[in-house]
């Protein structure tokens, strides 16, 4: 009797693979309990299309509120002030999100909230699901090592979220372009430092 939000795999089954990323997903966040993450209330499969019953975020996100306004600074570091707090709880329980962005940053009734765990894993369980070279994420917000095939731990979502915080201060992330411009820059060139 409250109003949950129901998400589906899009396009329903295709694959193995998608079954265990959704799984995963669902596992995930379940573990998790903290004010600042979206919380998992059920998970199964209905005529082959998973899904997970969660919480509803009914407020917009960071990404619709950046489009509509600049934010003071002050409210800038407190926002990534509690997201960070979100995350460290995530972190201490072996879950990296691999995927933070403003549009994965809502803001509910009690502050911000972290939604979208769909890239997340479990960081004692690195599976084959996501072999090296491959690109999961949003480019603008990948941490070098992810764009380097290289093993992710907790400091790749600090990454993302400093980017995150870059944003916030100057209005555009550190590095803009073509996404292969974006992933060259990340991996050799040093941002200007925000004005």
């Amino acid at each position: 009797d409250r109003p949950v939000a129901i998400k589906l795999l899009h396009g329903g089954l295709k694959n193995e693979g998608q079954l265990t990323r959704f799984r995963r997903e669902a596992e995930a966040l379940a573990r998790l309990n903290h004010p600042g993450i979206v919380a998992v209330h059920a998970f199964g499969e209905e005529e082959g299309c998973p899904y997970i019953v969660m919480d509803l975020v009914a407020g917009k996100t960071l990404e619709q509120l950046l489009e509509e306004r600049e934010l003071p600074e002050r409210y800038a570091v407190e926002l990534v002030r509690e997201v960070s707090r979100a995350l460290h709880h995530a972190h201490e329980q072996g879950v990296i999100h691999r995927d933070l962005k403003p549009s994965n940053v809502m803001f509910g009734a009690e502050g911000p909230v972290v939604v979208d765990l769909g890239l997340a894993h479990d960081d004692q369980e690195l599976s084959d699901l996501t072999k090296t070279g491959d690109l999961v994420g949003t480019i603008a917000y990948m941490a070098p090592e992810q764009l380097h095939g290289k093993g992710i731990d907790r400091r790749t979502d600090v990454y993302a979220l400093g980017v995150i915080l870059y944003r916030l201060l100057s209005g555009h992330p550190p590095f803009e372009g073509p996404p292969l411009a974006v992933v060259a820059q990340i991996k050799t060139a040093e941002p200007e430092r925000p004005p």
